[in-house]
């Protein structure tokens, strides 16, 4: 029964890694077999760059403005942040915020990230003129924006739990939460009660194991007779004894079968 319960549980399907991880490697090799600076796409290029900025800033400020005009139910369930640990140290306490709070909170963080990003790209291309890191960072702007979980609920009306999973920088899965590990419980804990609620099983399993070793010695005990019977017969009709002799060897033989289907 328990290989059976293991056979049903489906397998958790493996999980693709997000955008923001696959498409830079494809980029540089992309960009390795094709000189964009030959082919006189350097302006292409920058303009691309300040455009994709200027539209990530824009899609920003619509997400500002879509948690401001948030209604707030004052009996919704408030989000519990767990405390930040940094090198092993409590920088930041766990606390409860309402979904507006930890959203705003949220969203200075995505902002913050996204102008960082451009301001540093644009720096590094201005000190070496390197289109490699400005193509990159044109192309994962918008992935990133994309991926974030606030773009997902007022841009996509998508549903997403909060507070949010960090995110893990070398795009590595996440550990089981809490609440996977309590789902997981329950199946545990029934596999267990079905071995508790059959004991003996390998006790009734050597029962049979002994009743078949009784019914081949009382089938190898009935062949003897029919031996010892032939045996007989032959010896009284004046054979060579011959039958006999093979009657007792089979007796013998069938003793020995019951000795082991007793034991």
């Amino acid at each position: 029964k328990k290989c059976l319960n293991e056979m049903a549980e489906p397998a958790p399907s493996p999980q693709m890694p997000p955008l923001s991880k696959m498409v830079p490697l494809m980029l540089m090799m992309g960009m390795n077999k094709v000189d964009l600076e030959a082919l006189g796409l350097r302006t292409h290029c920058e303009a691309a760059f300040v455009g994709v900025q200027v539209g990530c800033l824009l899609i920003l400020t619509l997400i500002n403005k879509r948690i401001g005009d948030k209604h707030e139910d004052p009996t919704a369930p408030k989000v519990i942040v767990p405390a930040e640990v940094v090198m092993g140290n409590e920088a930041k306490p766990a606390k409860e915020q309402t979904e507006r709070e930890y959203d705003r909170e949220e969203f200075s963080k995505l902002r913050t990230m996204q102008l960082m990003g451009a301001v540093i790209m644009g720096f590094v291309y201005y000190k070496w003129h390197s289109l490699m890191p400005l193509v990159l960072q044109l192309v994962l702007t918008p992935i990133n924006l994309y991926e974030a979980p606030l773009f997902q609920i007022y841009v996509l009306n998508r549903d997403q739990k909060r507070p949010f999973p960090k995110p893990n920088p070398f795009g590595l899965p996440e550990k089981p939460t809490a609440d996977a590990d309590a789902a997981a419980a329950p199946a545990v804990d029934d596999s267990a009660t079905a071995r508790i609620e059959e004991p003996g099983g390998g006790q009734e399993s050597g029962e049979e194991e002994s009743a078949s070793l009784g019914d081949s010695a009382k089938l190898a005990n009935a062949t003897a007779k029919n031996g010892v019977t032939s045996g007989a017969g032959e010896h009284a009709l004046g054979g060579d004894g011959a039958g006999g002799e093979i009657g007792k060897e089979a007796v013998a033989e069938a003793g020995e079968g019951a000795g082991v289907g007793e034991n």
